[in-house]
């Protein structure tokens, strides 16, 4: 895009919305074009427009709302990097939030896209790491954990395959006898930490298996 001023002798009629400039923005990877009628878009560099832009280009109804569109997109794009970098989202978490932000629904499906697209979302990975974090502070079962990853927006079967991965069995009563050591420092009897591990979504034969052995 060519950032020069329009100059005097500009063969753009006045009497029609015209680009008045464009230049590199004050923070971040944009562009700022300002329009005659006293607009202003953000253009992102991944997201150029499809029509070539200069200083006195004439702009119809559909490239002003190309612009906007492109300049919404690229604003959705880096607040999604942002909210990414402090921790992973699911991908309904994160079209969510960008939502509540107030960009619409069309622009956050397309950024949500390309982001897992060039690999900056994976919901199997969300999930996998979502269940070993969760774990490493709270002692729950395979239920809880199922229905906790399908709240945030996780599609069931990816749920499930990152449950087999990372909560084997053998986890699971790693994490039950977790529970039931905090139970016991509670002085709770056998029938309440059975009641308690059923309640935090264990399964019926983690918890038969682990009490026969112990």
């Amino acid at each position: 895009m060519d950032n020069a001023e329009p100059g005097e002798n500009s063969s753009s009629p006045r009497g029609n919305i015209y680009i008045l400039s464009i230049k590199k923005a004050a923070v971040g990877p944009f562009e700022q074009i300002e329009v005659s009628d006293g607009s202003s878009f953000f253009i992102h560099r991944l997201f150029p427009p499809l029509f070539s832009c200069a200083a006195g280009t004439e702009l119809s109804a559909e490239a002003l709302q190309e612009l906007s569109s492109l300049s919404e997109t690229g604003i959705a794009w880096e607040k999604a990097l942002d909210l990414l970098e402090r921790r992973s989202h699911s991908r309904q978490e994160l079209r969510l939030k960008l939502l509540k932000r107030g960009f619409s629904e069309i622009v956050s499906n397309q950024v949500l896209s390309l982001l897992e697209e060039k690999g900056f979302m994976d919901e199997a990975s969300f999930a996998e790491q979502w269940v070993l974090s969760r774990l490493s502070r709270h002692p729950e079962g395979y239920r809880v954990l199922l229905s906790a990853l399908k709240r945030k927006g996780v599609a069931g079967d990816v749920a499930v395959e990152a449950l087999r991965k990372v909560f084997p069995d053998t986890e699971a009563r790693e994490a039950l006898k977790r529970l039931y050591e905090k139970a016991e420092r509670k002085n709770l009897t056998d029938e309440e930490k059975e009641k308690l591990a059923w309640k935090k979504g264990f399964r019926s034969h983690i918890i038969r298996s682990y009490e026969e052995k112990d």
